[in-house]
């Protein structure tokens, strides 16, 4: 008897105190689910951008450096809409999640860092789809390391860089705070 005294006391206290706010904490749970995707995808990314710089210097990849380049190629083939039609592949659905919420900051990173990808000699249309076509291949395997030149991977980690700084921001809350004043990457 005690049991069902306590289940139903609980079914009450439910109702009375619960239930009026439980949409606002399916809310607060779904940005806390959307706020650790962009976490996760703000780490692995600054890992990958990590492991581009060091192979800007020494022109060599670690076995230990494929997992994380391979989740960033993996990611950002999802992100990057003028890339699927090049090449259609499988994009995992998980990663289609994370894509929509990563694609503003990946497409603001490119128009921010124009100037960026002109210095490195990238100054065409038919130049910037040849570096994403070179940078995605050595994201995914396709490509080595000695096919991408040395200003091309620093470009392509600091890019990485960047847009795992744009996603941290905007967990944290300070994205357009990040973002307002800034004319160039943060890493020139």
């Amino acid at each position: 008897m005690q049991e069902k005294r306590t289940g139903t006391h609980t079914l009450c206290c439910m109702r009375r105190f619960l239930w009026p706010n439980m949409r606002k904490g399916l809310q607060s749970m779904s940005t806390i689910f959307e706020s650790s995707d962009l976490f996760e995808a703000s780490i692995r990314l600054e890992d990958a951008a990590a492991s581009l710089a060091q192979i800007a210097e020494t022109c060599k990849l670690d076995a230990t450096d494929t997992g994380s380049l391979k989740w960033a190629g993996d990611l950002l083939r999802s992100v990057d809409w003028d890339f699927q039609k090049d090449s259609p592949r499988h994009i995992n659905p998980d990663l289609a999640v994370q894509a929509t919420s990563i694609r503003p900051f990946f497409y603001n990173v490119l128009i921010e860092s124009r100037d960026q990808f002109i210095a490195a000699g990238i100054s065409s249309e038919e130049d910037a789809l040849d570096f994403f076509r070179n940078f995605y291949g050595l994201l995914n395997g396709e490509k080595a390391p000695s096919d991408i030149s040395k200003s091309h991977l620093s470009l392509a980690s600091k890019f990485l860089h960047e847009i795992s700084r744009g996603l941290l921001l905007e967990v944290t809350g300070n994205y357009h705070a990040g973002f307002e004043h800034r004319t160039e990457f943060s890493t020139f």
